[in-house]
């Protein structure tokens, strides 16, 4: 059976899937509806992704839930973000509380933390996992109480086959828009460089700034080098049907109501063309489509994203770059002439571009110009252009007059369907509910008149009703053809119009209130009918009662949280206290102040991880240093077993940190390795939640295998509530989120288990796509002219000095990020990888007092572009009180800085 007549033969077995759109604004969320959405997610006014949306207040919010239930959709809100220990303590209750009470359909999540307090707090609230969880593989979910995952977006369509085989919850992928060229989840390019963080719904956008490639000293590449291409699936629709996808996702809520409409419904139409018609869209309509979808916006044309290979980037222009239009036929003195390759509209923008894409004029047309006339146009003087300079329109606007008439209204429509019943002798009845409605409990709203009366007369005529009950308004429903509206009347029933035309109002107030409240979780709405039996007067008694119940839940939740970290904290205030005896002790503690202010001796756990043998080597001689770890990334076991075996000799720990992205393949050789090294390790970090469920299970089946388990500084711990949860499943230790300040550090409490990061070069992005593939060639391949020596530098010291081998990406205002191709990922049958270093060096050896008083029991050092040298004068000025100079720019991250 080839692909089509699967995918026909699964429409019509399932006949759903949810197309999902984003509402950044009440008129973006109208128009998605209105365009066929089945769902929408938006952001309210706190914890969302896209912080500077226009999102939504608690008020609108409440009514946008309304209005989306009223239509048979539904609507996801997104708390996609990291959350300190203050807000998940005094505000998430209260901000989700009248929207869960509301009926809202799921909230989306990033923080563990916050999972773990909407699952506990709000019962029957479906969570979803966001896509910044980093979710590869089924594993990762395997402990998390959620009912819908969202995948990373570089999945490919074989990964998520895969995924839809090991698990029986609902998948939700991105079918259209923009894509990060990190990891979602994993960036800290935009919190490091302005103080606005991605993981607080405050992206920079730092992918779509111009960047130079150098390489040894050379420029290899210049322009837009992390922006990728916006993605488009609609010729892919029957392949991610196939794979079992629940939910295609639209990007956008940065977009306005336009974009949400004409994307909506391009998709809309490719969607249902499979399930309604049994055919995919033929190459002309698929041709057609993503015609009007680039007039809507596109970065350089489109990519498939990471479902069939690499996604793609675009390096001359980092927004919106309209279609071509024409080229420049002729140019004179204060004009241009242009010949125009296809129709265009009155009022359609155009812009000149030069060969580098960069617009040398913009202007509106006045009129309508056909396809193949040559037009000309004034400009400027001093404008500069030359003949074949492409001509590009930014501005659909007769497509966007179609979608806006269509779609951007001020209210949703839904459809219904009216019954009549107009007998003599027995009371007017009117029923209304929607149509199409696939819901099993039919919703209806149903109004009574008084008794039909024979009419002495004329009677009234069935048309004469449909055409009364056909005139709903401006209220949000319509009725869609004349046979949706049946008539049961005498043929002699008296009915005034004025008695139909109010009942009519009256219904349609009704319907709306049962189908805008079917979901509320507080039986609050009006009912149709008043006559309650005892057992509905008990349920409605109860559901109010259940209202106190959740407010005593909240608090009394609270409170046991606040405790268990209270306990935690006790130490805190024990290394507070003395340190304040030690600052105020006079000349009798003068020594031990000296000591205790310079030394990072004190603290009970010492931990180093180098990313090569060389920094290791160099790193676990250190007097200071009780706990030794290597990144197993770009070494082989062999090599492992050697450290392993080094570090126990000197009565020190030995700790292995696994990869930071965990796909199929890593996952696959992850298991081999650490099963085979397993006797060797004193303990594991841990940087994906797939990692966590591996370990957990490889555990399992050694008996009293007692390991030290250390969360990775990707798995978030911004609040105790994360910690917490990780503490359930086994892992006694984290890494200190780095988007913490020291007053924030504190706030968080289990202090005695973290691991603070006082030395290291950030990574600021974990990304599929490898910067010196796209722009050099593979480091692997001998088609790049290296040596092999050079081949196994490039992966074991990727950011040499810049006078030696080096790998960074020069920013436009001179600092050099580095990057580290992770070659051997490949070499060990994983997939391709880059980290991009931060271009500064945290540092704070000259600041013990404050790192001491956060109360972290740990300490770490991270080692990434560092030579043997560099490593021990690092170490020594730490322990030693030496204060020898780095190799970069240095400063302290957000430990004094909280993160917006």
């Amino acid at each position: 059976m080839n692909v089509q007549r699967r995918i026909i033969t699964m429409a019509i077995e399932n006949n759903k899937i949810e197309l999902l759109a984003p509402a950044g604004s009440m008129e973006s969320l109208i128009a998605a509806i209105n365009a066929g959405a089945d769902a929408v997610y938006a952001g309210g006014g706190k914890f969302g992704a896209r912080a500077f949306a226009e999102n939504f207040d608690e008020k609108t919010m409440i009514k946008a839930i309304k209005m989306v239930h009223a239509a048979g959709k539904k609507l996801y809100l997104t708390v996609n973000t990291l959350l300190k220990q203050s807000e998940i303590e005094n505000e998430l209750a209260s901000y989700i509380r009248p929207y869960y009470e509301a009926g809202l359909d799921a909230v989306l999540v990033q923080d563990m933390g916050v999972l773990k307090f909407l699952n506990e707090v709000f019962p029957g609230l479906e969570l979803h996992a966001s896509t910044q969880m980093s979710i590869n593989m089924a594993e990762a979910v395997s402990f998390m109480p959620v009912t819908r995952i969202v995948p990373s977006r570089e999945l490919s369509l074989d990964e998520i086959k895969i995924l839809r085989k090991s698990t029986d919850k609902e998948i939700e992928c991105f079918a259209h828009g923009a894509l990060c060229y990190s990891y979602s989840g994993r960036c800290m390019f935009s919190s490091l460089f302005g103080g606005r963080s991605g993981n607080r719904g405050m992206c920079a956008g730092s992918c779509r700034l111009r960047y130079e490639m150098v390489d040894n000293g050379k420029s290899i590449a210049d322009g837009y080098l992390l922006s990728l291409k916006d993605m488009s699936t609609i010729s892919l629709l029957p392949e991610l049907m196939e794979a079992g996808i629940n939910s295609l996702k639209l990007e956008g809520r940065m977009k306005g109501p336009s974009y949400a409409g004409g994307v909506t419904r391009m998709y809309r139409e490719a969607i249902d063309s499979i399930l309604e018609k049994g055919r995919p869209l033929s190459r002309e309509e698929i041709r057609d489509k993503e015609r009007k979808l680039a007039d809507l916006y596109n970065r350089g044309g489109f990519g498939t994203g990471y479902y069939k290979g690499i996604a793609e980037t675009f390096t001359k222009r980092p927004n919106h770059y309209g279609v071509l239009a024409g080229r420049v036929t002729g140019i004179g003195k204060g004009f241009v002439k242009i010949k125009y390759e296809m129709d265009m509209g009155a009022h359609d923008v155009v812009e000149i571009r030069n060969k580098r894409g960069v617009s040398e004029y913009e202007y509106t047309l006045k009129d309508e110009i056909k396809k193949g006339s040559e037009v000309r146009a004034n400009v400027l003087r001093g404008t500069h252009a030359e003949i074949g300079m492409e001509v590009y329109r930014t501005r659909n606007e007769n497509f966007l007059k179609v979608i806006n008439d269509s779609f951007v209204k001020d209210k949703i429509s839904t459809a219904i369907l009216l019954e009549t019943k107009a007998v003599t002798g027995e009371r007017l009845e009117i029923k209304a509910c929607r149509k199409n409605d696939d819901k099993k409990d039919l919703l209806y709203a149903k109004v009574e008149g008084d008794i039909v009366e024979k009419a002495s007369k004329q009677a009234v005529s069935e048309d004469r009703i449909r055409q009364a009950l056909s005139k709903t308004g401006d209220t949000c429903f319509f009725v869609q053809e004349k046979e949706d509206i049946k008539v049961k009347a005498s043929s002699d029933a008296f009915l005034p119009m004025s008695v139909l035309n109010d009942l009519r109002r009256k219904l349609l107030d009704e319907l709306y209130e049962v189908l805008a409240n079917a979901d509320a979780r507080l039986d609050d709405k009006k009912l149709i009918d008043s006559n309650l039996s005892h057992e509905e007067l008990v349920s409605l008694i109860s559901s109010q009662k259940k209202d106190e119940e959740l407010s005593d839940k909240i608090s009394e939740r609270i409170m046991q949280l606040k405790e268990e970290r209270a306990r935690h904290d006790e130490v805190n205030e024990c290394l507070k206290r003395e340190l304040l005896e030690c600052e105020s002790g006079g000349d009798s503690s003068a020594k031990r102040i000296t000591s205790f202010k310079r030394s990072f001796n004190s603290f009970k756990m010492r931990l180093f991880v180098a990313l090569t043998k060389e920094q290791f080597l160099a790193a676990f001689e250190s007097p200071g240093i009780n706990e030794c770890g290597i990144d197993m990334t770009d070494l082989d076991e062999d090599e492992i077993k050697e450290l392993a075996l080094k570090t126990h000799e000197k009565g020190k720990t030995f700790l292995v940190q696994l990869p930071a992205i965990c796909k199929v393949k890593t996952y696959a050789f992850i298991e081999k390795e650490v099963k085979n090294l397993f006797s060797y390790i004193d303990g594991f970090i841990v940087c994906s939640n797939e990692e966590v469920t591996l370990l957990k299970e490889i555990m399992a089946l050694v008996p009293y295998a007692e390991k030290k388990l250390i969360l990775g500084r990707d798995l978030y711990t911004a609040n105790s509530f994360a910690v917490d949860y990780y503490h359930r499943l086994g892992y006694g230790f984290h890494t200190v989120c780095e988007e913490l300040s020291a007053e924030e550090i504190m706030q968080k409490g289990y202090n005695d288990e973290g691991y603070l990061t006082v030395y290291g070069r950030l990574p600021l992005m974990q990304t599929a796509g490898c910067v010196y593939k796209n722009y050099e060639g593979c480091l692997l391949s001998d088609k790049t002219n290296k040596t092999s020596r050079e081949c196994n530098l490039a992966s074991l010291l990727p950011v040499a000095q810049e006078n030696e081998k080096a790998q960074f990406i020069k920013y436009n205002e001179g600092i050099c990020f580095k990057i580290k191709p992770h070659c051997n990922l490949k070499k060990k049958g994983a997939v391709c990888a880059n980290t991009i270093y931060d271009a500064r060096l945290k540092d704070l050896s000259g600041n013990y007092a404050d790192v001491k008083g956060t109360g972290c029991a740990g300490i770490r050092f991270d080692f990434t572009d560092e030579n043997a040298k560099e490593v021990r004068d690092v170490l020594n000025r730490f322990f030693n009180g030496n204060a020898a100079v780095g190799n970069g720019k240095k400063f302290s991250g957000h430990f004094y800085t909280p993160v917006k």
